[in-house]
């Protein structure tokens, strides 16, 4: 099952320490059945009698001291074992293709998470429930020292439950299976609310029919299934717990009766059916747990192995960080791309041929639907060519080599993320002279201070225009030697829009870099050394703007 093949990969040690445990709890079980017996029965130790009271606490005591041990570990491996999890998933979602990102989508991605959190007490659990098992057998194997045909009819209540919940089991599985697909989409479902409020506010149509045919039948869908498991579950306990009271009635009213067993006997039978009513009650709510994480362990193998397969097909697993030489030009030949849902393509990039050479200022400009938001995810390797070659100083671009490729661009794209914490790693405080020259330069001087912002400059107050603004400022930071700015221009109003092309835009010129920019600002064309225009997939024209004065 998937889940032991992930306490195995992940613990290399556990099944060690499951034997151990194992040895200490059926010397203990045995030895505490023995002596509780015994003593009841008034049956004298074969050694120690008069100090079989300190032989008991003895016992108690070394318990004890062995259960905490093992359970302190226990903790310890049930974390390490998540954290382990955890971490091999973002590394393997870091390797991935953007595509394949896209592919894969962001509400299974936190539905792993979801996952990974549940699985972590897979350990513990297994623990617990093994050591309720080797209690049983124990206990089981004891009974038939004792009277042979009585432990008969135990093994058969045994065998009747185990039957019985394993078909209980099958139906629990399949409607969890149902409601896990169910509680997807509702995942998908709540994004859409959240971040589409705006639009449900707009539309009573759009409001009733996400609420009515979607929320709502979805979440009583899976309440429906919820509550069915949750009655099997029930059923199986309670199933469980008053078999043992009929078997102990059976062993007290019934064998009496019909054959000759001395009260000794009976006596020795009832207590170790009472000390198993524990353990078979831990075993029997360990199921449906261990159901819950057995469905969660299959979806995350199925997962991780979606994301193996796409880093096999990328190869950027493992691959070292190697700083590139400095630009001198991109070369695309033949370059094109096509957009595929249910293996049919909806969009197709025609073939692209064209050099961007060191210094230039590139505008890139067409409709909607025009390919220039393509071009630009394969300019900046988040894409990669269906056909063709992306060149970079003349060496063709490998799959093992986009890492590299990226890391010589920096962007800010229409729809760009400030985030939460500072990982490029800037000096983000007043000293940085650079920066408190950029923030003036980009007029942010008066709502971002870094002597107030010592970690980051993160506000939800900025406007979506001056996200842009420092989001570029952070892009200028990290001292690359492309930039691409995705309609940077849009949020900005007119008179800041004015300064992005006369201002700004030679800045960036001055400091060596190459600019690529997404604009629909016709009027400030005369700002690029080229302009691109897309249409219907292709390049309808490349040509240097015709100058005008900027009034």
């Amino acid at each position: 099952m998937e889940l032991f093949k992930l306490l195995r990969r992940q613990s290399a040690n556990i099944y060690l320490l499951i034997v151990l445990l194992g040895l200490v709890n059926s010397i203990w079980t045995t030895s505490l059945l023995l002596l509780i017996n015994n003593k009841i029965n008034g049956v004298a130790l074969p050694f120690l009698n008069n100090f079989d009271w300190l032989i008991y606490s003895g016992m108690i005591i070394t318990s004890f001291l062995v259960t905490r041990y093992f359970q302190g570990y226990l903790i310890n491996i049930s974390h390490e074992f998540g954290t382990k999890l955890s971490v091999e998933i973002f590394d393997r979602l870091r390797s991935t293709d953007y595509q394949e990102y896209l592919g894969i989508g962001e509400n299974k991605i936190r539905t792993a998470m979801d996952d990974v959190n549940r699985i972590q007490r897979f350990p513990i659990m297994f623990i617990e429930a093994f050591n309720s098992v080797i209690i049983i057998f124990i206990s089981v194997l004891y009974l038939f020292w004792i009277n042979y045909v009585i432990a008969m009819i135990v093994i058969i209540l045994l065998a009747t439950l185990a039957t019985y919940y394993y078909h209980q089991n099958k139906k629990i599985i399949g409607d969890l299976n149902k409601a896990r697909d169910l509680e997807n989409v509702f995942h998908g479902n709540v994004n859409d609310f959240l971040n589409g409020f705006k639009e449900i506010k707009m539309s009573s149509l759009r409001s009733d029919t996400i609420f009515n045919q979607h929320i709502v039948s979805n979440r009583y869908n899976a309440k429906e299934l919820i509550v069915n498991s949750l009655n099997r579950y029930l059923n199986n306990e309670l199933f469980g717990t008053y078999a043992f009271y009929f078997l102990i009635g059976t062993v007290v009213f019934l064998i009496p009766a019909i054959s000759q067993v001395n009260l000794k006997t009976i006596s020795s039978f009832v207590i170790t059916i009472l000390y198993l009513i524990g353990p078979i009650g831990m075993v029997i709510g360990k199921l449906r747990e261990f159901t819950l994480l057995n469905i969660s362990a299959e979806r995350l193998d199925s997962f991780s192995q979606k994301l193996k397969t796409e880093i096999s097909k990328t190869g950027l697993m493992d691959i070292p960080m190697i700083k590139a030489k400095p630009f001198q030009k991109i070369r695309f030949e033949n370059v094109t791309f096509d957009y595929k849902h249910d293996s049919k393509s909806t969009f197709e990039l025609l073939p692209i041929s064209l050099e961007v050479s060191k210094g230039e200022c590139i505008f890139i400009t067409g409709g909607n639907g025009s390919g220039k938001s393509t071009f630009i995810n394969l300019f900046t390797g988040l894409y990669k060519p269906a056909s063709g070659t992306i060149s970079y100083n003349d060496c063709e671009i490998q799959d093992s080599g986009y890492s590299t490729y990226m890391d010589s661009i920096s962007a800010v794209f229409t729809d760009c993320y400030l985030f939460e914490e500072n990982y490029n790693e800037f000096d983000l405080s007043k000293a940085n002279k650079t920066l408190i020259k950029l923030l003036e330069f980009m007029k942010l001087d008066h709502v971002i201070k870094p002597e107030l912002n010592q970690d980051g400059f993160i506000s939800k107050s900025l406007s979506k225009g001056q996200q842009k603004r420092l989001a570029l400022v952070y892009a200028i930071m990290e001292e690359k030697e492309i930039i691409v700015l995705d309609e940077w221009a849009a949020e900005q109003d007119p008179g800041f829009r004015r300064f992005f092309y006369t201002e700004i835009i030679p800045y960036l010129l001055e400091l060596g870099k190459t600019v690529i920019a997404v604009t629909h600002d016709d009027h400030y064309f005369d700002c690029a050394s080229r302009v691109i225009e897309f249409r219907g997939g292709a390049i309808l024209q490349d040509k240097k703007p015709f100058l005008h004065q900027i009034t």
